[in-house]
């Protein structure tokens, strides 16, 4: 037994796919979702650019980032054609750029009217706000979590040294005798 009769052929799974409409799974909180993980350098850029010109799908020229670089203007080329050049010109990691190309480029609908709903997304998320700042609640756990570990452990070390505790001294033996 093979494992292709496990693994749908492609005619197969785009004609599944086609099941959920053109839009699949990328719908407009994809597009959102990537948005906010890009910082405010690449979010101004991208809204001077969508605000100036229609911003296309499927190339890089034109495409997004392309046009933002373009924004950025100044003295510096800063032509962005690649997805480690928008990486390196914007100061963002490759997986976030590959993911919003990724979710830009599956939108359905026109060049222009996709570059309206980057311009609405852009200004639901907030030119100004920082990618971290929705890391921010997770960070706040962890942080709480080490801290009450932490005060655990002391009271549990206090305990050990009080011996308050009955079969104290064993366990210190057992637990530290390989220290």
């Amino acid at each position: 037994m093979t494992h292709s009769k496990f693994i749908p052929s492609k005619r197969r799974r785009e004609k599944r796919m086609s099941k959920w409409g053109s839009e699949g799974f990328a719908s407009g909180n994809s597009l959102e979702g990537t948005v906010r993980q890009l910082n405010p350098k690449a979010k101004q850029a991208m809204y001077g650019a969508a605000r100036a010109q229609t911003i296309h799908k499927g190339t890089w020229n034109g495409c997004a980032f392309n046009a933002a670089g373009m924004q950025l203007g100044g003295s510096i080329n800063e032509t962005v054609s690649s997805v480690s050049r928008a990486a390196e010109v914007f100061g963002l990691s490759e997986n976030v750029v590959q993911k919003f190309i990724t979710a830009w480029d599956r939108l359905p609908g026109s060049n222009e009217e996709s570059t309206k709903e980057l311009i609405q997304v852009l200004e639901k998320v907030g030119l100004f706000s920082e990618a971290s700042e929705t890391r921010l609640a997770r960070t706040i756990r962890v942080t709480l979590y080490k801290n009450l570990e932490n005060q655990l452990r002391e009271e549990l070390e206090a305990a050990f040294e009080s011996e308050t505790i009955e079969g104290v001294c064993e366990m210190n033996e057992l637990l530290f005798a390989n220290a």
